[in-house]
């Protein structure tokens, strides 16, 4: 007979039905009462613990929809056949606020002083307030038609990007798109693709956990090396041709043209992933490979987190027609990734020309802080570093023809609250982005101590 005798602790604010739910999933769970044990009616357990019947049943209808208990009709409820006894560890967990998480500290460029929050706010009410009724559907797998529609028109005047808004693929973020492209690929029967060396790791580890067969092709000053790509045989190319990471290189218009003929050579394609391009000191940014093409093989990633809040997770990319005649075919499996709320945001702001003399702005702030910052190094004379060239971006490639521990050294440094990042076991770079403006120089004299204490 299953025992209700047990005593309630009334004054614990545990609810009483949930007491004798536990003290029975646990009779259970430990063995101790075998299967198909009659238990006790509701009415003789209300009585046996002086509760409501209304009490003992709610604790009885949790057991039967968890399965502990089953019932039968004009019989009662029995204790179900769990199998093996449930193992009682001991182990407990540790309360979440045990430990506190501490805040990340901003490591991103993007200050309070560098993004007019009010702006961005009006266009939250602004959709919030005329635009409600659209809030009340889910967002459109491929990304609201409004901010497809803005980033068509944008493209093509920044960018030299030719397409149409139903060509665009609105993701939270490259490597989401890359998610999205990586089983497009394999649906055409695509297994392999090159990348370049040094390259972008995030974008890799992306390939491979779609497993992709990686291909490296080394870059130079120039940018991707066409005839080390060509014995590769693969028929996909991730590059980035106009602000190539970690070496800042720029593929010039002859490389891009051999780029597009290999391409059509082996009827492949080229991602071309568009990073950091707007961020450019000198000069007018470099349009985009995909404005080249003529015979509508490249994939082109953009995304506007670099430029907007970090916290704001917008990319976008364009597929040619054969891509996207997959695409259409498999864009229900997946729901959009990006708030709704966002994306209209975004489209507005795009609209109106806020997003064109807000990137104005950041471009000229950080035109100086990077001439600043490359003066401050060079006049610093580093022994055995060597300052890379670099127009575009937040980052100057450091290369080391001295022996240095790298790992101490970014290590070392992140304690400083400086940021690098080691690319090969000769180059790192720095991030000089979010450094305020009156700490630049002291920030280098800090970098060039840590390299001095990490070299071998």
């Amino acid at each position: 007979m299953f025992n209700t005798m047990f005593d309630l602790d009334r004054s614990s604010g545990q609810d009483l039905y949930v007491q004798v739910y536990q003290y029975m999933k646990d009779m259970i769970e430990s063995g101790n009462v075998k299967a198909h044990t009659k238990i006790p009616s509701i009415r003789q357990g209300a009585l046996d613990l002086g509760l409501s019947r209304t009490t003992l049943e709610n604790a009885y209808n949790q057991l039967l929809l968890e399965g502990y208990i089953y019932s039968k009709q004009r019989s009662g409820y029995y204790v179900s056949d769990i199998g093996e006894s449930v193992p009682v560890t001991g182990f407990s967990y540790k309360s979440v606020d045990s430990q506190p998480v501490q805040p990340e500290t901003n490591d991103y460029f993007m200050g309070k002083d560098l993004f007019e929050f009010n702006g961005w706010r009006k266009y939250y009410d602004q959709v919030l307030s005329y635009e409600s009724h659209k809030l009340l559907r889910e967002a459109f797998p491929q990304g609201e038609y409004e901010l497809r529609k803005e980033i068509a028109v944008y493209v093509l005047q920044a960018r030299g990007v030719h397409c149409n808004a139903d060509r665009i693929v609105i993701g939270a973020g490259v490597q989401v798109l890359l998610g999205i492209l990586s089983v497009l690929l394999r649906e055409m029967n695509i297994r392999s693709i090159a990348v370049e060396e040094p390259g972008f790791t995030d974008v890799q580890h992306v390939f491979r956990d779609y497993f992709l067969d990686i291909y490296p092709v080394p870059v130079t000053h120039h940018g991707l090396t066409i005839n080390e790509l060509t014995k590769t045989k693969v028929r996909v190319c991730y590059v980035s041709p106009t602000h190539q990471y970690p070496t800042g290189a720029i593929l010039p218009v002859s490389g891009r043209i051999d780029l597009l003929r290999w391409a059509a050579s082996v009827d492949g394609f080229i991602i071309e992933d568009d990073y950091d391009s707007e961020l450019r000191y000198s000069g007018r940014p470099v349009p985009g490979l995909q404005g080249l093409d003529s015979d509508d093989r490249v994939i082109f990633l953009g995304s506007f987190s670099t430029i907007l809040l970090p916290s704001t997770r917008i990319s976008y990319m364009i597929l040619p027609e054969r891509f996207y005649r997959v695409y259409t075919l498999y864009m229900h499996k997946y729901r959009q990734t990006v708030s709704k709320t966002e994306q209209l945001v975004l489209a507005h702001y795009i609209k109106d020309g806020e997003y064109q003399r807000h990137l104005r702005r950041i471009r000229k702030r950080f035109s100086i802080k990077h001439g600043v910052t490359r003066q401050a190094i060079e006049k610093k004379a580093i022994p055995g570093v060597i300052m890379e060239d670099s127009s575009s971006g937040v980052n100057i490639p450091l290369r080391f023809n001295r022996s240095v521990r790298l790992d101490q050294l970014v290590k070392k440094a992140a304690e400083s609250g400086l940021k690098v990042r080691q690319i090969t076991d000769s180059l790192l770079m720095y991030n000089f982005a979010f450094i305020a403006d009156d700490k630049i120089r002291e920030a280098v004299d800090k970098l060039a101590e840590i390299i001095e204490e990490s070299a071998e």
